[in-house]
C-alpha cells in the first residue's frame, strides 16, 4: 500500500470511529434525564465467543430496579478501534465506564486512554 493510500485509509477509519462515538452519544442523550438520586454509568462487555463488544447504558434510581439498555454492539472490530470509539463518547459524557470480560492489560489500557 502506498503512503497516500495508507493515510486515506487511516483517515477513513478515524472518521468512522468518530461517527460511531457520536451515534452512541446521541443515543445516550435521548435516555439521560438528569434526575436526583439516580446513578448512570456505561458498561462495556466483551463476548469472546463472537468476538463482539456490547455497550450498555445503565440507569438505577433509588428504591427501583436497575435498567440496562443496549446502546451498541460491534463484532469483529479491533480493540484499538473500540478504544477510539470510547474516547469519542468520553469527550461528551463523563459517566463511569465499567469493563467486563477484558484482560488485565486491556483494562489498564482502557483506564489509561479513556479518561
Amino acid at each position: 500500500m502506498r503512503g497516500l493510500d495508507w493515510w486515506e485509509a487511516t483517515m477513513a477509519d478515524k472518521a468512522w470511529n468518530k461517527r460511531q462515538g457520536q451515534l452512541i452519544a446521541d443515543k445516550i442523550s435521548t435516555l439521560f434525564k438528569n434526575t436526583s438520586e439516580t446513578r448512570y454509568w456505561i458498561s462495556i462487555n466483551y463476548f469472546q465467543q463472537d468476538n463482539a463488544y456490547n455497550i450498555f447504558f445503565n440507569i438505577h434510581r433509588k428504591k427501583r430496579f436497575q435498567r440496562s439498555i443496549p446502546i451498541a454492539s460491534y463484532s469483529g472490530i479491533r480493540f484499538n478501534t473500540l478504544v477510539q470509539i470510547l474516547v469519542e463518547v468520553r469527550n461528551k459524557y463523563q459517566f463511569t465506564f465499567k469493563y467486563t470480560n477484558f484482560t488485565k492489560e486491556q483494562c489498564r489500557e482502557l483506564y489509561r486512554k479513556v479518561r
